[in-house]
């Protein structure tokens, strides 16, 4: 009897090792960063989010967490729109159903979120006169053209709507 659970608890520790060097094996890290590509042109903020995120109902653009200021835009159709390049303020198929403050100035503000990844203000500000109309600024991965993005989308880093090759479950709509 008392051989039995000696023989039982050791075999029962050797699955637990060996479990435990098989998790050790596999990638636990998080998945790719996510980012969206904003560049100021003519004093207007553009919005790309990569490939094309579709049937989006609701978009809210929040900047400077502390001081939650928001835009928000609404889908015009039910099952939603597609989205991949927007401006700040009014977009062709979305109605504004959150305005921003009057007088608010984007290009005072540190940062703008939007589905939940945040990109840098003062960086877009600065820096879009010096990268061509096509180039966008994606938050620790740098100025992309589309040539770029097509090539480290999925590599490098994960645009907004971009299903992460190591993640098994689909991207939250």
């Amino acid at each position: 009897m008392i051989r039995r659970a000696a023989v039982a608890l050791i075999a029962t520790a050797m699955l637990t090792s060996c479990q435990l060097l098989t998790d050790l094996d596999q990638d636990t890290s998080p998945g790719l960063p996510r980012a969206f590509g904003a560049r100021m042109t003519d004093g207007i903020l553009h919005i790309w989010t990569g490939p094309q995120c579709p049937e989006q109902d609701r978009l809210s653009f929040l900047f400077d967490r502390n001081n939650a200021t928001y835009l928000v835009l609404a889908s015009e159709r039910p099952e939603g729109a597609d989205i991949e390049y927007l401006t700040l303020g009014p977009n062709p198929g979305w109605r504004i159903i959150t305005p921003l403050p009057q007088g608010f100035d984007w290009k005072t503000q540190n940062e703008l979120t939007l589905m939940g990844e945040s990109t840098d203000i003062p960086t877009v500000v600065r820096e879009s006169t010096a990268h061509p109309n096509d180039t966008y600024w994606f938050q620790d991965v740098g100025w992309l053209n589309p040539t770029e993005v097509a090539a480290l989308n999925g590599k490098t880093f994960l645009t907004l709507c971009s299903p992460d090759p190591r993640d098994p479950t689909p991207t939250p709509r």
